[in-house]
């Protein structure tokens, strides 16, 4: 059967899985269909002495896969037959990390057994690499432990993540990666939650044998909400106390930021401000400062008119998370993405290889992402859904003068371009009915970012219902402010074909180097594409 034929039966299957004829196909449906499809070319290819029938056969399954993401289960059987003949030799290695992570994206619940099995084969692939290929390799494998131990930590198994970031930092050394530094504080913040877990051990064990002791349930609920800011988990114990206040505020801090009121997040601010005192160490203490920060923005967002004593607050906690010198940004979105307030480095989500469009000849490197001379309409995509209020700081050289260059901001459920440079001017586009070249732009201000000189710009996204405000800082002094309709900024489009709105960079011909791209939300959330 020739590798076409075969993977138009692959096509064939998935429609029949996923046609609406009225009724969900049941597994055992989807396993036969299946077994009758591919179950004797698979068990031909693994009965033979040689790895090479093994590994095309993966590769064919890979890409019947690609196409069968609609139907979970098929997908499934798919990912894991191709994961298993590509591990049959290293050149099926690609195939089968390949069909993981497929699987990984689609059946997230099976991500924590996907990295377990990624490691060991990118781990070969790392060391039989050379030169330029071993880097990035190494880089990848780097990302794999990072996101084992994130895993390990969810299942309270912190020794198991230690060694995951210890491993990690091994390649990263091995490569000269600046990831060495980062690395270092997870395995710092694991050892501190081992302790953690063995405390909560022991609590949970006296808990029993005191018959719901009050007095050992409010440590377990403290530990929970202050050290380890896991609030759904302290309140299981909440209800072992009298403390009414108490179990009203843990429920509160179990919600969504956007869901809950403007009163309710002024008491919160209020409250985490205040825990961040209790904190016994730096990194909890920041964890709730950064708790407060989110809770006080979302009162602003949504009071009619700024309040004077929280602006001060915000200050406060600005100014003492500087002085604590503790990392609030994180590189992993899986981990952070849903934690309130988080700060979120943008760059540690893009490959070149993958989120761009145009002539682009991207690179990614210490000094930041850049991309040099070219022709029009290049973009590199951030891989990443936001939905809700945010705040994102980039850091930007224009190298050279030519075109225009933007950056593409999520708003709601469409995008808009605020260009940096454009003919001399700056401004967002399209916004109220006017294009970026419209001298009615109600954004349009004289200047644009110089050639050779690095600036700092502060981009603010506030949502409130329909209603919209959209502001540019520049190296801290304001360039522009708008407010008004949703509906009258930006366009429906969905950027060239992605899923949903999101973050990407732009430039018409000329070039630049994006240094910093970080992104703090607001409200709401945001969540890794891929």
């Amino acid at each position: 059967m020739s590798h076409n034929t075969f993977s138009h039966l692959g096509l064939v299957c998935l429609l029949i899985l996923s046609a609406p004829t009225g009724r969900a196909y049941a597994a055992d449906d989807v396993k036969t269909a299946f077994d009758s499809l591919y179950g004797l070319r698979i068990k031909a290819a693994m009965a033979t002495a040689s790895s090479k029938d093994d590994i095309a056969l993966s590769a064919q399954l890979l890409e019947v896969a690609r196409q069968s993401t609609e139907n979970v289960r098929l997908l499934t059987l798919l990912c894991e037959s191709s994961a298993v003949l590509g591990s049959k030799g290293i050149s099926g290695y690609p195939s089968a990390i390949g069909a993981l992570e497929l699987l990984s994206k689609h059946a997230p619940a099976r991500k924590p057994d996907v990295h377990e099995k990624i490691v060991p084969l990118r781990r070969k692939l790392f060391f039989a690499a050379r030169g330029k290929a071993k880097t990035e390799i190494g880089l990848r494998l780097i990302d794999d432990y990072q996101r084992m131990a994130t895993a390990r930590l969810g299942d309270s198994d912190a020794r198991g993540a230690i060694v995951a970031y210890r491993d990690a930092l091994r390649i990263a050394t091995a490569i000269n990666s600046d990831k060495k530094t980062v690395i270092n504080e997870a395995i710092r913040a694991a050892r501190s939650q081992l302790v953690l877990f063995s405390e909560i051990r022991r609590l949970k064990s006296q808990l029993k044998a005191k018959e719901n002791d009050p007095a050992i349930a409010k440590k377990l609920v403290m530990i929970y909400l202050v050290d380890m800011d896991m609030p759904s988990k302290a309140r299981p114990f909440t209800f072992l106390l009298s403390d009414d206040d108490l179990k009203k505020k843990v429920a509160v801090a179990s919600k969504p930021i956007a869901n809950i009121s403007q009163s309710e997040a002024r008491l919160m601010g209020q409250w985490y401000h205040g825990l961040s005192a209790t904190a016994g160490t730096n990194p909890a203490k920041a964890r709730m400062l950064i708790r407060a920060r989110a809770y006080y923005s979302s009162y602003q967002i949504k009071a009619e008119k700024p309040d004077g004593l929280i602006k001060l607050a915000l200050s406060d906690i600005e100014a003492t998370l500087k002085k604590l010198k503790v990392s609030t940004t994180s590189s992993s979105l899986a981990k952070s993405g849903n934690r309130i307030g988080a700060t979120i480095d943008l760059l540690k989500v893009v490959d070149v290889k993958k989120h761009v469009t145009g002539d682009s000849k991207w690179t990614l490197n210490k000094t930041g992402l850049y991309c040099p001379e070219g022709k029009a309409q290049r973009r590199c995509y951030i891989p990443v859904s936001v939905q809700g209020s945010y705040e994102l700081a980039l850091e930007i050289t224009r190298k050279k003068i030519g075109g225009h260059i933007a950056v593409i901001l999520p708003i709601g459920k469409s995008t808009v371009m605020y260009y940096m440079g454009y003919g001399g001017h700056s401004m967002f586009a399209p916004i109220a009915g006017a294009r970026a070249y419209s001298k009615n732009n109600p954004t349009r201000v004289e200047g644009e970012a110089k050639t050779g000189q690095k600036y700092l710009y502060k981009f603010t996204v506030l949502i409130k219902g329909k209603q919209c405000q959209l502001k540019v800082e520049r190296d801290g002094k304001q360039l522009t402010k708008w407010e008004g309709p949703l509906a009258k900024v930006g366009s429906s489009s969905k950027n060239d074909g992605a899923a949903t709105p999101n973050l990407a960079f732009h430039l018409n011909y000329g070039s630049m180097t994006i240094h910093r791209a970080k992104i703090r939300m607001l409200t709401g959330r945001i969540a890794r594409l891929e």
